[in-house]
């Protein structure tokens, strides 16, 4: 009768499931040993999720905060390209817009991910070195003062997403540990209440399951379906 969880089990559905446990097993005074362990369980996946809620928070911070700063360099770039085409006597093909913008817009960069947007500013600022013109100082300063926070604003954004990768191992890890636990239990139960499988349906059966006589033995079910 061994309960085969879903392998996408949340950390979430596993502690649901667990706690469920815990207290079927604390219900009879014969069971309560058992539930040492399943209290032990709950413990390490209380802590893994919060560790991952922790890395998943900041992953949502190094987005936002990355979000806010290519707001603010992405209006740097026009406030540059209007700048540089009225120093260019309101023609797109005379310097300096032609030298800075001709392949290149300013609404170009707008559509540009973290990597192509660092690459293509890098060649802006290449390009404002060369032609060093006296009209766009000021807005190659403010440009400049712009750039540093917002590259180092991506590259924590990649590494907050790259932090989440682990937690994924843990919780395909602890499903199976989860298993086994169960697996244990019933035999455990068993060995007590020989024949008794109606009281390890009530202590390890999924919520949606319980005492259910058609269940399905080999599935957890659907989150939202308990």
């Amino acid at each position: 009768m061994s309960y085969d969880l879903r392998d996408s089990a949340s950390l979430e559905w596993l502690r649901d499931y667990v706690r469920g446990v815990i207290a079927g097993t604390e219900a009879r005074d014969a069971l309560k040993p058992l539930a040492v362990p399943w209290r032990a369980m709950d413990g390490r996946l209380k802590a893994a999720r919060d560790e991952r809620d922790e890395a998943r928070f900041a992953h949502i911070g190094a987005i936002r905060r990355y979000a806010v700063l290519r707001v603010d360099f992405l209006a740097e770039v026009t406030t540059l390209s209007g700048t540089a085409y009225l120093a260019a006597g309101k023609d797109a093909d005379a310097p300096p817009y032609s030298a800075l913008f001709s392949t290149t817009k300013a609404a170009d960069f707008d559509e540009l991910g973290f990597n192509n947007l660092r690459d293509k500013s890098d060649d802006l600022f290449t390009k404002l070195d060369k032609i060093n013109h006296p009209k766009l100082s000021d807005e190659t300063a403010t440009l400049r003062a712009l750039y540093g926070p917002l590259v180092e604003a991506g590259e924590a954004r990649k590494a907050a997403r790259r932090a989440l990768i682990p937690f994924e191992s843990t919780r395909a890890a602890l499903v199976i540990e989860v298993e086994e636990l169960g697996d244990r239990t019933e035999a455990a139960i068993l060995s007590q209440f020989p024949g008794k499988k109606e009281l390890v349906r009530a202590v390890l059966a999924p919520a949606a399951d319980t005492g259910r006589a058609d269940k399905k033995e080999n599935e957890a079910p659907k989150q939202g379906e308990q």
